[in-house]
């Protein structure tokens, strides 16, 4: 299930045995690891689906000591993170166990994956 933070009631609580912060290739390649596992995941992002400039602004920041990339470009705020841009090329499988419609609709409309029994197969 997807569910957009913004959409809670403030203070909302929220109940698991285990946190993934960041559902770029580490935390999508974990969850999938986990999610058959006997216990509740919940996996945070601060992006949504696709990229967007508010989100993204979040990751602006100042690079000292080694010389590295501009911190908003060498970090995607999205799901699949930096493994979306369009110079990387990473396949990401992403398990949803119980993959319900409504969650298997907004991933291929949004992020163009095609779910099947709780798997991802190839982008459409």
């Amino acid at each position: 299930m997807i569910v957009d933070a913004r959409s809670l009631q403030e203070n909302k609580i929220i109940e698991t045995d285990v946190c993934i912060v960041g559902a770029g290739t580490a935390g999508l390649t974990l969850t999938h690891e986990l999610i058959e596992q006997d216990f509740r995941i919940c996996l945070l992002e601060s992006g949504g689906l696709k990229p967007d400039q508010e989100t993204q602004a979040l990751a602006m920041g100042e690079n000292i000591g080694h010389p590295y990339f501009s911190l908003d470009t060498a970090r995607i705020r999205c799901l699949g993170g930096t493994s979306t841009r369009s110079d990387i090329a990473i396949a990401i499988i992403i398990l949803v166990r119980g993959c319900d419609p409504l969650t298997r609709s907004i991933l291929k409309k949004e992020i163009g994956y095609r779910i099947v029994a709780g798997r991802s197969q190839n982008r459409i």
